[in-house]
């Protein structure tokens, strides 16, 4: 398929946060919005905005991790995938070849690319978008990113409980 564009993103989001379970349960979006033009046609004023703030060096480092886990998963499903499902022993070689092939196809291998791209994006509007958010939602808080994930849902927790 093809991406979505942007107006059907902001539709897409704004339905979505409309719904029961956004508005019972509450709501995070990651990565949204990236644009201004995205926070003004956000219809829904969160309870707070968090910057997640780290160096282009450790989010490589965290994007290269994470597709090695990944990897190493794919390549163990692959290995532990059974072939008594194939009805005779030629059809069952014939998959057990493709699944060798498959070993290295590393599905999303282009996702390091998109984003890399996602990050120069990012990086460039991240200034106007949280002086935007300030202006328009007054609640940003910037967090250390540097700090490992849970020290970061602590911290993003307690404030939230805090304004609540």
């Amino acid at each position: 398929g093809q991406l979505a564009s942007e107006s059907e993103v902001n539709e897409a989001t704004n339905f979505v946060l409309n719904t029961v379970q956004p508005q019972l349960r509450g709501w995070v979006l990651d990565g949204f919005p990236y644009n201004s033009k995205q926070i003004k046609e956000l219809n829904h004023h969160p309870n707070q905005v968090f910057c997640i703030s780290i160096t282009e060096k450790i989010f490589q480092s965290r994007l290269k991790g994470l597709f090695d886990e990944h990897n190493q998963r794919l390549s163990s499903l692959l290995d532990r995938a059974p072939l008594n499902e194939y009805r005779d022993e030629s059809d069952a070689e014939n998959k057990d070849s493709d699944r060798k092939k498959e070993k290295n196809y590393v599905p999303f291998a282009n996702i390091p690319h998109v984003a890399q791209r996602r990050w120069a994006k990012g990086i460039s509007n991240l200034e106007l978008l949280k002086s935007i958010c300030e202006r328009r939602f007054h609640n940003l808080t910037v967090l250390d990113g540097i700090k490992n994930k849970w020290f970061t849902y602590e911290t993003a927790l307690n404030i939230i409980k805090h304004n609540l």
